[in-house]
């Protein structure tokens, strides 16, 4: 948005007419001097209105005698002279404001060409800061897709460590199971010493108590492999469940190197934006300064 003039036309014509007054000849300088304020590019133009109004004059169509119009001559050629030199006076002050406005011309140029310099870095910060932010982004867009991975993989392995956990829940039923079998095996050994002792006593049933033996021995086999069998399915639990703990270990870990990357990622994208915003501000207040008028 433009800014109002620091000075006006009545501002000229007002101090011009008090320097008039006063006996002294108005310029662009002294009404510069005078008010404080403004450049002389603004008040140049200002001041040649303010002369053009007061050359204007009144027309007067009056006949006069010869020795009147002699006598009128004689004074205009007087006037004539000394509005000559005002007007010599006046060019001076002219060529003067000229070169003043030339000077006043060259420095605001080289200031729009340091502004228009510093604009450009910064726009070129600007672009840099940018592609920093975007870059940043697309880290930490990459560190929670990693993340979401990992806090996947850890809910796996908690749902295959619950699993463990369960199987584990089943090891005292397991354990039961053996202790039955076991006690199964010691009466089928009890009923072989038995009937080992009946066929010394009795040896008319020997026939009869070798066969009931062989299929006290074929039961104790069976529950000998089965003893076998769920001591080897405990051990298959035992390792599983140590095989999962460490995989649950493992991913909690991933997890929190994870988090904390995406939180320095996080805080390294907020100072980018911080600074992004103040470099958009600086290159804003830039563009609204301009040459003063």
């Amino acid at each position: 948005m433009p800014r109002s003039p620091t000075i006006t036309y009545d501002d000229v014509a007002a101090i011009a007419d008090r320097l008039k007054a006063a006996g002294k000849r108005p310029s662009p300088r002294l009404i510069l001097e005078e008010h404080g304020s403004g450049s002389l590019g603004t008040i140049h133009p200002l001041f040649k209105q303010w002369e053009s109004r007061q050359a204007q004059g009144v027309d007067i169509n009056i006949t006069l005698s010869p020795v009147l119009q002699r006598a009128l001559l004689e004074y205009v050629g007087q006037q004539v002279a000394g509005a000559k030199a005002e007007l010599e006076e006046r060019l001076a002050l002219s060529e003067q404001a000229a070169a003043d406005l030339a000077r006043e011309n060259e420095r605001q140029a080289s200031i729009l060409e340091e502004n228009a310099a510093s604009i450009t870095q910064l726009q070129e910060l600007l672009a840099a800061a940018g592609g920093r932010a975007q870059q940043m982004e697309s880290d930490l867009a990459d560190a929670q897709e990693r993340a979401q991975r990992s806090q996947h993989e850890a809910e796996s392995a908690r749902t295959e460590l619950a699993k463990a956990e369960l199987r584990l829940e089943a090891m005292p039923r397991l354990e039961s199971d053996l202790e039955n079998v076991r006690a199964e095996l010691q009466q089928e050994r009890a009923a072989r010493h038995a009937a080992d002792q009946a066929a010394a006593v009795a040896a008319a049933q020997r026939d009869s108590l070798q066969e009931r033996l062989g299929e006290e021995k074929a039961r104790a086999e069976q529950a000998s492999e089965r003893f076998e069998q769920l001591a080897s399915e405990a051990k298959v639990l035992t390792s599983e469940l140590g095989n999962t703990r460490v995989s649950l270990e493992a991913a909690q870990t991933r997890l929190d190197a994870t988090s904390k990357e995406a939180d320095v990622l996080r805080a390294a994208l907020q100072e980018t934006k911080t600074e992004l915003r103040s470099v958009q501000q600086e290159v804003a207040e830039l563009r609204g300064q301009g040459p003063r008028p």
